[in-house]
């Protein structure tokens, strides 16, 4: 029988104004880019969640659709095995999805960069304290 892959949630900053907030969305999918290429050779058997990019792209900057999507991250952050906080600084977002997996005894890493963006090459995540 396969082994389980390892769920891993992808934190990055988004932001609600543009242009920020699209700018962040790509930086976003570079780092899932990044994590789906090179991290499989260095941890093999994760699978990176990030579902809120997708939504993230669909929905309206409403408080409504905002507080839906915010919902949806928490119903789905449980479910993973460990979250990983990227791009160049924690926001407010990536510190209450922190909070909520410390709070469930999910270890958050950091691969946090300055400038925000991936690496070229494989960089190991180290163990995040607040």
């Amino acid at each position: 029988m396969p082994q389980r892959l390892r769920i891993i949630y992808l934190a990055h900053p988004l932001g609600a104004v543009e242009p920020q907030r699209t700018a962040n969305i790509a930086r976003a999918m570079r780092w899932y880019q990044h994590l789906f290429r090179h991290h499989p050779r260095h941890h093999p058997g994760i699978a990176v969640q990030a579902s809120w990019i997708l939504s993230a792209q669909v929905a309206e900057e409403t408080q409504e659709e905002r507080g839906r999507g915010v919902a949806m991250d928490n119903a789905l952050l449980p479910l993973c095995d460990e979250v990983w906080l990227c791009g160049d600084h924690v926001s407010p977002g990536m510190l209450a999805e922190a909070r909520l997996a410390v709070s469930r005894g999910i270890q958050v890493r950091s691969i946090l960069r300055a400038g925000g963006e991936p690496p070229v090459t494989h960089v190991e995540p180290v163990v995040w304290c607040e």
